[in-house]
């Protein structure tokens, strides 16, 4: 389970208020509190253990999760930890001196009863450490390691790389890299991950603390407000929304929205038996409001079959996934079928913009039939190799071709995580899930099928 991490030059201390230090609880005892989905733990030698609930943690022992699964975390009864689906964690305890070493992924703490003056607890990424005594936020670990950001909720914190030195407080965070580089800004309710939310929204103490802490409102998220931040692309979305989700596709803890809509009018200009599904990836980041990318992904018509759309993911990363098959030719002439992948991401470390999103991977497998001869071609469209800025520049010799085996290489980067528009029968067009179970989002108000 132990992912071995790139040596950070980082280091983060936890400056906390230090209110009602005496009579705090103390650091004695670690269990696994719950756990949901398909979660693993392993003891100091390293043997599995089977998770089940108030397992005791002691030193050596580690935690992992994976996709949409979640760990949960107790210090003497007191809720200190969650982990975030697909990350990792390593205990390690010398007498009164606990840590927890985060090797991949993002876990959210939140210690309502501080630690007596004789014991430190401490999270850490590498050699970035978190202090606590009484406080809430959580940390994030990009996925290559070199990154590591620290996002506030109540307290304060000195970051420290390379000799340099930042204090963050509520409503802050940072973002270090190993050359020493702090960044701090603001950051707002619509940066808060689900997997936080899910631990603040039915809290109205810790809420309050929040709000007099921070400034920030987390009841807006949970009663939609996130998605205010952007009405305006919404409303000038020329169609009907079939499905919205807050996605970090760039991994660094900053998500942008996804947004699945049919356009209005198409049909005019198209045979009249046709689906297809356009989409847009936006931000509201400290620069404001930016499109980084859209695009159409065609369904089903005289042409097309077989399309969907999927989140996929590869080397940490997510993309969106558009595939369909094309069926081209006339009688007396080549007849052939193209099954089509598009992967599209951006290759930004962080909040990249629209010169960083872009068509990642465009690969096809051609079947062709002339005059009773049938060849399989595989080929990949090269013109991504110029760069995203210079995607509408498209020379001759526009693909390249691949052997079966480069084909399949492609595709097998590519694990499909979530699908959410297909056309089950090449006649109609399903979301899923249903696009009323989407909270705070905009739906159409019939239901998730367009006929």
């Amino acid at each position: 389970m132990k992912k071995r991490m790139l040596a950070l030059t980082l280091a983060v201390s936890m400056l906390l208020s230090l209110a009602a230090c005496g009579g705090g609880t103390k650091a004695t005892a670690m269990h696994l509190r719950k756990t949901e989905g398909k979660v693993s733990v392993s003891d100091d030698r390293g043997r599995d253990l089977e998770p089940r609930e108030d397992l005791g943690l002691y030193s050596g022992y580690g935690v992992d999760t994976r996709r949409e699964s979640y760990a949960w975390i107790d210090l003497d009864k007191v809720k200190l930890t969650k982990l975030d689906e697909k990350s990792e964690i390593e205990i390690t305890r010398e007498g009164k001196n606990l840590e927890i070493e985060v090797l991949s992924g993002s876990l959210f703490f939140n210690v309502t009863e501080p630690l007596a003056g004789d014991e430190t607890m401490t999270i850490r990424t590498s050699t970035m450490v978190v202090g606590i005594r009484g406080t809430c936020g959580w940390v994030a670990l990009s996925e290559d390691e070199e990154q590591l950001s620290v996002y506030l909720l109540e307290g304060k914190v000195r970051c420290e790389a390379e000799g340099e030195e930042e204090t963050v407080r509520a409503g802050e965070m940072a973002v270090m890299t190993e050359d020493g580089e702090i960044t701090v800004e603001k950051f707002t309710v619509a940066d808060v991950p689900a997997f936080v939310m899910e631990e603040i929204e039915d809290d109205k103490d810790l809420i309050d603390a929040i709000l007099d802490s921070s400034g920030i409102d987390v009841t807006g998220a949970a009663e939609g407000d996130v998605l205010d931040e952007y009405a305006d692309v919404l409303a000038e979305i020329d169609g009907e929304i079939l499905y919205s989700e807050m996605v970090d596709f760039e991994a660094d803890g900053n998500p942008e929205l996804l947004v699945l809509y049919v356009k209005d009018g198409y049909a005019s200009n198209r045979e009249a038996d046709f689906l297809s599904v356009s989409f847009q990836i936006c931000r509201n980041g400290p620069e404001g409001l930016s499109r980084l990318f859209g695009g159409t992904c065609w369904i089903h018509d005289k042409h097309y079959r077989d399309g969907k759309l999927s989140l996929v993911e590869s080397g940490g990363r997510l993309f969106l996934k558009m595939h369909n098959v094309y069926e081209g030719g006339t009688e007396g002439s080549t007849v052939y079928t193209t099954e089509n992948d598009m992967f599209v991401g951006s290759v930004a470390q962080k909040d990249g913009g629209s010169s960083e999103w872009g068509e990642v991977d465009i690969i096809m497998c051609t079947n062709s039939t002339y005059n009773g001869h049938s060849e399989v071609r595989y080929t990949k469209n090269k013109y991504n190799e110029l760069g995203f800025a210079d995607r509408g520049s498209r020379p001759d010799g526009n693909f390249d071709n691949l052997s079966a085996e480069d084909y399949e290489s492609i595709r097998g980067q590519y694990k499909e995580e979530k699908v959410l528009v297909y056309t089950p029968d090449n006649a109609s067009l399903a979301v899923t899930p249903d696009p009323s179970e989407i909270e705070g989002v905009p739906q159409p108000a019939d239901s998730a099928s367009l006929d």
